[in-house]
């Protein structure tokens, strides 16, 4: 026998009424104990609303809609296995469009799903915030966190070029990776780099273009200073550039220094081992915090992200 929204109520010692509020997005009318008795009495019973049932009610879906930044890495994949984990618990989907998808494609998907909530780490059109909007969507803006004038990513480029200049680099590059160009986070990182670089008047960095072939970037040493230090964009971009470099007999760090982005398993696993730049986001706590959960934090505080450098041999 299929179990129901009374059996629920019944385990978690609390009305029907209170137990439909709490699955469908209401729970902060009630405390944050009687919310978790309810999550546990579902989670106990594997009882799933119909979604069907949960559209009509809400006007929005069970569903987690996520719009990749344009190079999402095995690491962000990891985060998004935890997030579909996290939101599973609340009978909620976790679906994931691709980074390239067009604006006509995604509006048709935004009205089709009306998803409960959308994580978006690209610009969305005027008719797709409307979309939203009607739809009561819950917004989460990465794409305008990512890009944020002194934010996390302006950050990242910052702390990459004091690196370069601590380790004695003369000359600094900053390096992106052609096939994301369009990147949101690329330009901002970029940025920040270049504002390290030009403090106390300092001459502005060369920037260039790595393809992901380490051959494809043999001429691009060619037109570097003598100790120059490379601050790349992430580590796919330093690995790229570790292993032109080792194609034309260089070594590091003593002809050139490198520092990338991600603390990717990339990292470790290039001779020598990158120095990069570790981004500790726990997306989990984005979860809890439309999670339905009382809380007097605001969501940028919860999106606070640790930065480290974890220095190694190419610096």
């Amino acid at each position: 026998m299929a179990v129901t929204s009374v059996d629920v109520a019944r385990e978690a010692g609390v009305s029907r009424a209170t137990v439909s509020y709490t699955l469908n997005g209401k729970g902060k009318l009630f405390s944050s104990k009687t919310q978790s008795a309810v999550y546990q009495a579902a989670e106990k019973l594997g009882y799933r609303p119909v979604a069907a049932a949960q559209t009509l009610v809400k006007g929005v879906s069970n569903i987690v809609l996520m719009i990749p930044p344009l190079s999402p890495n095995a690491e962000f994949m990891s985060l998004m296995s935890r997030l579909a984990k996290e939101y599973s618990a609340q009978s909620k989907t976790l679906l994931m469009v691709p980074p390239d998808i067009s604006d006509k494609d995604l509006s048709y998907t935004l009205q089709s799903t009306r998803p409960y909530i959308l994580f978006s780490g690209r610009n969305l059109t005027s008719t797709q915030r409307k979309i939203l909007s009607n739809a009561g969507t819950s917004f989460v803006d990465m794409a305008a966190e990512m890009s944020k004038p002194k934010g996390m990513n302006w950050q990242i480029g910052q702390m990459q070029a004091r690196h370069l200049k601590a380790r004695g680099f003369t000359h600094l590059v900053y390096a992106r990776l052609s096939t994301v160009e369009n990147d949101l986070m690329l330009q901002t990182r970029q940025e920040g780099f270049i504002a390290e670089c030009r403090k106390e008047h300092a001459e502005k960095p060369d920037v260039i273009d790595i393809d992901p072939y380490a051959d494809a970037d043999l001429d691009i040493f060619s037109s570097l200073k003598p100790h120059s230090g490379i601050g790349c964009y992430n580590d796919d971009t330093a690995a790229a550039i570790l292993g032109a470099g080792h194609l034309l007999g260089l070594s590091v760090p003593k002809d050139f220094g490198i520092i990338g982005v991600d603390n990717t398993s990339v990292s470790l696993q290039t001779d020598p081992q990158l120095t990069t730049i570790d981004t500790a986001f726990d997306i989990a706590a984005v979860v809890r915090y439309f999670g339905n959960q009382n809380s007097d934090t605001s969501l940028a505080e919860e999106l606070k992200t640790q930065l480290t450098i974890i220095a190694r041999s190419t610096t």
